[in-house]
């Protein structure tokens, strides 16, 4: 949106810029248009040339019976709007910005420079006007008028008409009457956007309020209400006679048609300058924030909680969110205050001490019969009558507030009568002073009256964790089966028969993974498989290394194995050939897995060479000498090569590689047999000999590749006992149940859980769910809901006085100053959670009663988010409190604020406003700028001449922080308070005394009016003299009481010469808009575009300084 508007009087295009005369009474505009004719003779002679003219006549009013709606882009107010501020004018908008003329046969007027529009927009209530609809045979609908004096002056319509740029088309912010001057930089702004500028059209009329208007835009000359209504446009008396204006023979002469029409109703008085200057600044009531609470009676047998000072009365204090500032206090009141502050000095106070008795007696229960427990406190220090009493019958407590956050169960003292660590922390402050106790207590009395409402928003929120829990029970059960089947059953028997246990679990070998040291240990090197030991394999692949193979373990054959099958019983038995082991005496006959690993039974007999084939043993025994060759068993002759890359002994040859052996020679070069060519030794390979070598290594490598790739090498056996320990470590439910159940159930959160019994509920490094370690035991998830409220609103809804005590005593109209009380707001939060977490524990919710499902005390929502920031950032930044269960054992209360940085307890200042002001304009903009003294002649801060708001950068897209500062967070209390809490603490609000030019010159607290669309009127009154043309009231250009007939805003013989004063106080903040407003004069023969210029309504920002809301103590 621009920075500045430009207003013109009037605009024409095309051929209507040619009328230059009064049409006088004819019924159209016209034009002269000439004709030059130019003769030649056809003899020799002078060119002849005559001028032939004649008047063309233009579409005017009478030829037009209806407007596209279309062409009307805003109406103000809106159709159909109920709270319209009467001290503004009505108008109506048009797209194209030369509409208000396009048909007008008039000409501008030589003294005012008004062009009197084609159209009229005309307001009337319901009471003064008839509505005639749209009869057969008319072409527009139309209302009767009875009394035409209803109706704005006739002459006086050009006025208020004018043409509309959204940018400056002169420089410097002048006025001017140079249309030749305007016009091309007119035309330079809508080239560049057509959207830029438009044409308006006021009715001058002053509105009543709380009354109904019908708006109507109707003919402005009696030929285009001739032709609205059907009748010939030349019984006019003229093109320029107005459509209301009486005249002889006037046919139907309270009947106007109707182009265009909206209905409004305005409001009582008071527009957003008249109310914002209603409010009035001044220091709070000391006695706003808190009020007495009678504690002499406490009930349960308990002592009086009264003041330990004789000099206080034997009440106490209680506060509410927000408290008045210290500073604002008188010495007296500062002096009573603290002296309440401190009424359970020494501490504990006997009540407490009794109090934390009586909580305590709800842990003793754990631990004693009940009428022990009486007994045992009857005898202590403490009287309490109502367990005396009680006899053998238990007593229902009064709660510990925090209990599950905190860890505790006790006040004050431990089981055995010792004093506890920290006995002046948040625990116990918040549940033995009986001002927090009680805030507690409303926010327990909050959930209980919402129950049904926060426990639906949880149920919602649960997803599936239930469906989680519901598996995660039912694997619980499944591994406690699994452990007596697994250890009653296949560890016992994988002692005695190991081949049966890998038998039966042969279908999961391939998804057991063991260490491969475990395959060989207990049985003889010479004997083990090559594994490497350092290495995890599958059961599977053990085998398939080993003798037994994968055959053996195969579905089908232990079908064919099992006992008493044919194949068994057809083996021979143990010691019958193969050279087997016999079996011990009371051992049991071994199994087919056992006698295939120890190579007593084979699927085949081995291949030995028949008698009568010469083999490579036989011809090497026929050599003299072996064949040279290295083989895998190291370095140098190590047997003889025999055919197919293997030795006479059946090892794998690798064939000696001689090119690192070669010499280098520089002139090498690959010949062919008997060419001559002799290389010689010496120097540096030449390329041919490079490329030579490397492909004389690459042939090795592939012959030597080859070789080790088609030895097979031979099945060893292996140690059943040790893979068996392995598998059903594999299979263990400790390990393959969870790991299976938790592998479905996904952890949204980014720090991810650790469901292991010794790890805590929430871990804060964040852990990848695939990197979680498999618990040993599983526990079902805990949650928690998340209800985002701002909770001070049921607060109220409880009632004004438990938000903030005395809050009647804040004046009407007032804006003042007032402080958070974040003990009380941490207290109230602490009642919250503790009693939701005991009703999600009665509803059997999933929960340890820890999390914090309310946090958010303030309204957040106008809070906008910081670049780059998410929902999730966002939300967690604004919290009030951070997690309840955080809270360190020794914090105090009032230590928790989560705005605070590093622990910080600044309160927060709080803006008060009550009055109409917001509840009219609800988006008002609310804010803190940083005040500067205003500067002395030498440009230098002087604190003498007093403070103005620190000026911004230009340049900038967005106000630094430390200049501006919007709403922490807001509050509404009914029927019209309104809060507003900022980063700022009275100190920094207040600023310095102004001794010193250094010194801080504080903050101001801003109320603006929201830019949006033009609005056109004057004030409701004026304050002061009159500088600058937007101070101009409705009592300056109105003389005299309302009559009760329409009141118009006329420019005739009887309006008073208005101008300006110049301000002269230092300082003045309209010194710059009076330079700009003093050449404007309001007069009868003002412009359209200068009365549009004093008309506009800017919008009203109102500074006010915390030094005037903050008294002095």
């Amino acid at each position: 949106m621009s920075s500045a508007y430009s207003f013109l009087p009037w605009l024409r295009r095309g051929i209507a810029t040619q009328i230059s005369a009064d049409p006088g009474s004819a019924a159209r505009a016209g034009i002269e248009v000439k004709l030059r004719i130019d003769g030649t003779p056809r003899t020799a002679g002078a060119i002849l040339t005559q001028e032939v003219g004649h008047n063309v006549q233009l579409y005017g009013p009478g030829d037009v019976i209806g407007i596209d709606p279309r062409a009307v882009v805003r109406t103000e107010p809106r159709d159909w709007v109920t709270n319209f501020d009467p001290n503004y004018l009505a108008f109506i908008e048009f797209y194209e910005e030369d509409y208000c003329w396009r048909y007008s046969p008039a000409v501008p007027n030589a003294t005012t420079g008004r062009l009197a529009p084609w159209l009229a927009l005309i307001v009337l209530t319901e009471e003064e006007f008839e509505d005639a609809g749209m009869p057969p045979g008319r072409p527009l609908p139309f209302i009767t008028v009875d009394d035409l004096a209803t109706l704005p002056p006739p002459d006086q319509v050009g006025a208020f008409a004018h043409v509309h740029v959204n940018r400056e088309i002169t420089s410097g912010h002048t006025a001017t009457n140079d249309m030749a001057a305007v016009l091309p930089q007119l035309a330079a702004t809508l080239g560049e956007n057509p959207d830029l500028a438009c044409s308006r059209l006021m009715c001058p009329r002053r509105l009543d309020p709380v009354v109904a208007y019908h708006a109507f835009l109707v003919p402005a000359f009696e030929t285009g209400r001739l032709a609205g209504l059907g009748r010939d446009p030349a019984g006019a008396p003229g093109a320029l006679h107005s459509s209301w204006s009486p005249y002889s023979g006037r046919p139907e002469p309270g009947n106007i048609p109707v182009y265009h029409r909206f209905s409004f109703r305005t409001a009582p008085t008071g527009d957003f300058e008249y109310l914002v200057r209603l409010l009035k600044p001044r220091p709070s009531d000391a006695r706003v924030g808190n009020r007495d609470m009678d504690t002499q009676e406490p009930g349960a047998g308990l002592p009086p909680a009264t003041p330990t000072d004789p000099g206080l009365d034997r009440v106490l204090r209680l506060g509410g969110a927000l408290k008045v500032p210290e500073s604002s206090l008188s010495p007296a009141e500062l002096d009573e205050q603290n002296k309440y502050e401190n009424w359970d000095e020494p501490y504990p106070h006997p009540f407490q001490t009794a109090l934390a008795t009586l909580i305590n007696l709800s842990q003793t229960y754990t631990q004693e019969q009940p009428l022990t427990a009486h007994q045992q406190i009857a005898a202590g220090p403490v009287d309490l009558a109502s367990v005396v009493d009680a006899g053998p019958d238990p007593l229902v407590t009064p709660p510990l507030y925090g209990r599950w956050h905190a860890l505790t169960s006790r006040l004050l003292t431990n089981e055995s009568g010792n004093p506890l660590p920290h006995p002046r922390n948040w625990v116990h402050e918040l549940n033995l002073d009986p001002r927090f106790r009680a805030a507690a207590g409303i926010g327990a009395r909050v959930v209980r009256e919402h129950q049904e409402e926060y426990m639906q928003a949880a149920w919602a929120q649960i997803g599936d964790v239930l469906e989680a829990n519901k598996r995660i029970r039912g694997a619980q059960v499944a591994r406690e089966v699994s452990h007596a089947l697994h250890s009653g059953h296949l560890k016992t028997l994988n002692q005695v028969a190991p081949a049966q246990v890998l038998a039966m679990t042969a279908p999961v070998h391939s998804r057991v993974v063991t260490d491969a040291a475990s395959a060989v240990s207990g049985v003889a090197a010479n004997d083990a498989a090559p594994l490497d030991t350092a290495e995890l394999v599958s059961v599977a692949a053990q085998f398939a290394r080993s003798r037994i193979a994968a055959a053996p373990v195969s579905p089908a054959m232990r079908r064919q194995t099992r006992p008493g099958s044919r194949l068994m019983r057809r083996l021979p038995p143990l010691g019958d050939g193969g050279g087997g082991d016999l079996v011990q005496d009371g051992a049991p006959p071994p199994s087919l897995l056992d006698r295939i690993n120890r190579d007593q039974v084979r699927a085949a007999p081995r291949k030995v060479a028949p008698p009568a084939v010469t083999t490579v043993d036989n011809l090497e025994s026929e050599l003299e000498g072996p064949i040279i060759g290295v083989t895998d068993a190291g370095e140098g002759v190590s047997g003889a090569r025999g055919p197919g890359g293997m030795t006479a002994t059946g090892g794998t040859v690798l064939v000696p590689n001689p090119v690192p052996g070669l010499p280098n020679s520089s002139d090498f070069v690959i010949s062919l047999p008997g060419e001559g060519v002799t290389p010689h030794a010496g120097g540096t390979d030449s390329p041919e000999a490079i490329r030579f070598k490397q492909a004389l290594n690459a042939a090795y490598g592939v012959f030597n590749g080859s070789a080790i790739a088609g030895q097979t090498p031979e099945r060893k056996a292996v140690n059943l006992t040790a893979i068996g320990t392995g598998t059903l470590d594999g299979l263990h439910p400790d390990r393959t149940i969870p790991r299976r159940v938790l592998a479905g159930i996904h952890y949204p959160h980014s720090n991810e859980m650790d469901l292991s019994p010794e790890s805590d509920r929430a871990s804060p490094a964040p852990r990848p769910r695939a990197l979680l370690p498999t618990p040993a035991t599983m526990v079902e998830a805990m949650a928690y809901p998340v209800i985002d409220l701002p909770m001070f609103q049921p607060l109220i809804d409880l009632s004004n006085e438990f938000f903030l005590p005395n809050l009647n005593l804040v004046p009407r109209d007032s804006i003042t100053l007032l402080e958070t009380n974040q003990r009380f707001i941490e207290s109230y939060m602490v009642g919250l959670n503790h009693e939701m977490a005991r009703e999600l524990l009665w509803r059997e919710y999933p929960t340890d009663q820890r999390g914090t499902p309310f946090a958010q005390f303030w309204d957040v929502r106008g809070v906008r988010s910081k670049p780059g920031e998410s929902a999730q950032e966002r939300r967690e930044r604004l919290l009030d409190i951070p997690s309840i269960d955080t809270w360190t054992a020794e914090s105090e209360l009032g230590d928790h604020d989560n705005r605070e940085i590093n622990g910080e307890k600044d309160d927060e200042l709080v803006l008060v406003i009550r009055g109409e002001l917001l509840k009219k304009y609800p988006t008002t903009v609310v804010y803190a700028h940083r005040a500067e003294w205003l500067p002395g002649p030498g440009g230098t801060p002087d604190p003498s001449l007093g403070r103005k708001l620190m000026d911004l950068d230009p340049a900038a897209t967005e106000p630094s922080e430390d200049i501006v500062k919007l709403p922490l967070y807001e509050a509404k209390a009914a029927p019209d308070i309104y809060f507003f809490g900022f980063d700022l603490d009275e100190d920094e609000a207040r600023g310095d005394s102004g001794e010193h030019p250094n010194d801080d010159a504080g903050w101001f607290f801003v109320l603006k009016e929201r830019p949006g669309d033009p609005r056109f009127g004057l004030d409701i009154n004026r304050e002061g003299k009159l500088q600058v043309w937007n101070d101009l009231a409705w009592p300056d250009v109105l003389t005299g009481p309302p009559s009760g007939a329409p009141r118009y805003l006329k420019l005739d013989a009887s309006t008073p010469a208005l101008a300006l004063e110049a301000p002269t106080t230092p300082g003045n903040v309209k010194a710059e808009q009076y330079a700009e407003d003093k050449d404007i004069l309001w007069s009868a023969q003002i412009g359209a575009g200068d009365l549009a210029y004093i008309l506009y309504q800017a919008p009203v920002l109102v500074a006010v300084h915390a030094r005037e809301m903050l008294r002095d103590g």
